[in-house]
């Protein structure tokens, strides 16, 4: 052999290394930068995790009985929300139609089998639903006053989990399924911030308006009728704080208007000291009382 064709094909060979080399492992490359899961070629030991999905569980009433559903990681969780719905509901009175699947544990296991027996405490055709970070009440009860108290006794049971209020009065229509998202997404966003005010003022702050520009994009991805609903604790003159609440309920409404949200979507409230969702004795539970909330109007 020549030293001339030597050198040519050791060339040649280097090349067909560099141009077919890459693309054994290009399927690989493109999975990585996708984040998606592919099957390793050859010997790699390359493993792309798959993402775990969230789990689920609900209860709603059907003819007498609670049906059971959702996806939970292992047959431990199951086992333990089947014990708890035997004993609130009694044997035979619930159809289990749990599944076990690929999802991750729920951090609100503890807080839905604490709220499990609120879905028949006054209320009828009761039941729950969890995924993400909340947990949601449904069912029809007697009165406002019910529902007041009811979600004030959920919510001071599962402090800090946030427990989404979606009762219905009865008379009144309950929230569509997109409606009921919108009031989750909405409470999912303020939840441990405070729309704050001067003291004693309607004047929001500075704070208090960044807390509402959080959940203005919501608003305005929605098309839904909303009660903007002012709450304070029980210190001082009650007429007071009713009149307070409602003038504060109304400076929001006026913020969302400035924002260019419709204002005929808006009605403001004010409910003063009446509707506590924590203790008042504590500097805690009177901060905590301190809100403006956002209610879904359903029925449209």
């Amino acid at each position: 052999m020549s030293k001339n064709l030597g050198i040519f094909l050791c060339l040649l060979g280097l090349l067909l290394l560099f141009v077919l080399c890459p693309w054994k492992h290009w399927a690989e490359i493109s999975a990585m930068q996708s984040g998606s899961q592919v099957k390793p070629v050859g010997n790699s030991n390359i493993n792309v995790a798959a993402k775990l999905e969230t789990p689920t569980f609900k209860v709603v009433s059907d003819a007498g009985k609670y049906r059971l559903t959702g996806t939970l990681p292992d047959e431990a969780t199951k086992q333990q929300l089947l014990a708890k719905a035997k004993e609130v509901y009694g044997e035979g009175n619930f159809i289990d139609e749990l599944k076990v699947g690929n999802v991750s544990k729920p951090a609100w296991l503890a807080s839905v089998i604490s709220l499990m027996a609120f879905t028949k405490t006054g209320v009828a055709k009761g039941g729950l639903s969890a995924e993400g970070t909340s947990v949601s009440l449904v069912g029809e009860v007697a009165s406002d006053a019910e529902k007041t108290r009811i979600f004030g006794e959920a919510t001071k049971a599962l402090s800090p989990t946030l427990v989404n209020n979606l009762l219905t009065i009865a008379g009144q229509k309950s929230l569509t399924t997109e409606e009921a998202k919108t009031q989750i997404k909405l409470n999912e966003t303020i939840a441990g911030k405070i729309v704050e005010f001067e003291t004693g003022s309607d004047k929001i702050t500075a704070k208090g308006k960044t807390v509402l520009d959080e959940i203005i994009p919501t608003l305005k991805n929605s098309s839904d009728n909303l009660q903007i609903e002012g709450h304070t604790d029980n210190a001082g003159n009650a007429a007071k704080n009713m009149d307070l609440s409602k003038r504060r309920a109304e400076a929001v409404k006026r913020y969302f208007a400035e924002k260019g949200l419709e204002v005929q979507r808006f009605t403001a409230q004010g409910f003063g000291q009446e509707k506590p969702i924590a203790d008042n004795s504590s500097a805690e539970g009177k901060q905590r009382n301190r809100r403006i909330e956002f209610q879904v109007k359903g029925g449209k």
